[in-house]
């Protein structure tokens, strides 16, 4: 038997999934991976382009704030998957990382942005709806780490804020006071089921639990491949 070892050298916290395989194995999982990435990047520039159309046509904040988070959350796909990479230009080797950063941040922030306009005509509490705007605002603090060189608090604030604004909007979905379409309870029913994934996705990138080589499936590393294009 052969031993080959890995060292990854990241800005921040890092989950990988290390198999070996015999290169045409490697070959075919690569195109699999591709293919899939490919099908998940189409469908969501045809959701992205509906909602920009129904903007067009009836001005819609709701429309535009679909169509941001859509188009955010496809750049962040394609670049923690590491296709920002081929596209980085040699005279600027770490443009790649930036842009993965930068995605990292934004993906969260357009999430606030559309949950704040989705949610405004059912009534939420006053209290509730502040704390959204202070959810909007954390943003800037952390591009402001990014500025100062903290890439690695500012992503780490960033991992907690992800999970914690999932709940606090399970919270919001759970005061509703106006009864629209769709109903309360499918929005609360989908903001449970977002926050449960998002959290079973970041917690081992904040560490907890802590897992070892043994303890990490070839069924894991999938899922957490599944739910990176989520």
């Amino acid at each position: 038997s052969e031993v080959f070892y890995l060292q990854v050298r990241s800005t921040s916290t890092t989950l990988v999934a290390v198999e070996g395989m015999e290169p045409r194995q490697a070959e075919r999982l690569d195109r699999t991976v591709d293919l899939l990435v490919i099908v998940y990047a189409a469908f969501m520039l045809w959701v992205c382009a509906a909602g920009m159309q129904d903007y067009a046509t009836s001005r819609s904040r709701l429309s535009a704030m679909f169509s941001v988070f859509q188009g955010t959350h496809l750049v962040y796909g394609l670049a923690v998957l590491g296709y920002a990479a081929p596209l980085a230009p040699e005279s600027l080797p770490t443009a790649a990382d930036w842009l993965t950063i930068l995605a990292i941040i934004a993906a969260p922030f357009s999430f606030t942005l559309f949950s704040r306009e989705l949610l405004r005509p059912y009534a939420p509490p006053r209290a509730l709806a502040l704390g959204i705007d202070v959810l909007v605002l954390i943003t800037p603090v952390l591009l402001g780490l990014l500025a100062a060189g903290h890439v690695r608090t500012a992503l780490a604030i960033n991992a907690v804020l992800i999970v914690g604004s999932r709940w606090y909007f399970v919270l919001v979905s759970a005061h509703l006071h106006e009864e629209l379409v769709p109903g309360r309870r499918f929005v609360r029913v989908v903001y449970l089921v977002t926050a449960l994934t998002v959290t079973v996705l970041l917690v081992p990138t904040l560490g907890l639990p802590k897992r070892s080589e043994e303890h990490t499936s070839e069924l894991q590393s999938r899922l957490h491949l599944v739910c990176r294009l989520l």
